[in-house]
């Protein structure tokens, strides 16, 4: 009878054991991930396609300018052969000198 006792005794110690082991490992992975969304943000690029686009050229780039995302980030303007003056409003409204601002035009 006391070895069944027994027996029961260290099964339930072992069950115990890992079960607080899975806690701790539960509680550590929790925290690596908290510290990992408190961190740097990923940085993200922003690919946007124009084509005969001077009417909405002004509102989209005000829109742009008014994100907030606090990580670092990048925006690539591609033209693909707008006809009207898409090209000279978005050159005209993009600040000059900016890195993270990129146009390209497609000739094809």
């Amino acid at each position: 009878m006391i070895n069944i006792l027994l027996i029961i005794f260290f099964l339930l110690a072992v069950f115990y054991a890992y079960f607080i082991f899975g806690i701790k490992k539960g509680l550590t992975r929790l925290a690596e991930q908290q510290e990992h969304l408190n961190g740097d943000k990923p940085s993200l690029s922003v690919i946007i396609p124009l084509r005969n686009e001077s009417h909405n050229v002004t509102k989209l780039c005000k829109s742009l300018t008014e994100q907030d995302y606090s990580g670092k980030w990048e925006i690539v303007f591609v033209d693909d052969n707008s006809t009207d003056d898409t090209l000279i409003k978005l050159n005209e409204l993009l600040p000059e000198n900016d890195d993270d601002m990129e146009v390209y035009r497609y000739m094809g």
